[in-house]
């Protein structure tokens, strides 16, 4: 992603954060919904950015790729994630499939740059165990 870009679209997603949240990662993904035939979904060109608590889509423009408006903003804990990239021959945590109770599921392809293996790594790591503060 080109500097320019990366600097909007952090600029974008900051202004959305919650207190104490902190960007992880950047990049730019393809997005659809899964189907049997993949090769005949329709595809977005969209950025993502994840957060220490959060998964966030940004749609950009057409021609400028320049990220948009926020379509997606998904708390890590609510979603299931799952590899499809062993599944269909390709590189592992390439295509990853994100299963949420309230939204219909999405398949999103990252590309091999090191923000989106990071991605891609921290969405297929398992969550934090959730810790109970109990004053007594």
């Amino acid at each position: 992603m080109r500097p320019a870009s990366e600097r909007r679209l952090r600029h974008l997603a900051e202004r959305r954060l919650e207190p104490d949240e902190h960007i992880v990662a950047c990049a730019p993904v393809w997005y659809s919904r899964p189907v049997r035939q993949p090769w005949l979904a329709a595809r977005y060109r969209d950025q993502a950015v994840l957060t220490d608590r959060r998964l966030m889509l940004w749609e950009s423009g057409w021609l400028t790729r320049r990220a948009r408006r926020r379509v997606l903003a998904d708390r890590r804990e609510d979603i299931a994630v799952r590899d499809l990239g062993q599944e269909g021959g390709a590189a592992p945590a390439r295509r990853l499939r994100l299963d949420h109770a309230a939204h219909p599921p999405l398949v999103l392809e990252l590309g091999a740059d090191p923000d989106s293996r990071t991605i891609a790594e921290a969405l297929l790591a398992p969550p934090p165990p959730a810790t109970l503060d109990v004053q007594l």
